[in-house]
């Protein structure tokens, strides 16, 4: 039998995988940052009431 076209590398990692495989860490980071901006915009606009009951509920439950 013959072996088809596709053959390891010596490495023992097959070209097709380890071409597009920074594709998953770049959108991985590129999420966290996303989310990372979406926090500190949230957390800038911050509003006394909102924020004085959202300190006694927390207080309420932690003591």
């Amino acid at each position: 039998m013959t072996r088809s076209g596709r053959r390891k590398k010596r490495g023992g990692h097959s070209e097709e995988g380890n071409q597009e495989r920074w594709l998953i860490t770049y959108s991985d980071l590129i999420t966290l940052l996303m989310i990372f901006f979406i926090l500190m915009y949230t957390m800038s606009q911050v509003d006394a009431q909102k924020y004085a009951a959202v300190a006694n509920s927390l207080s309420v439950v932690l003591t």
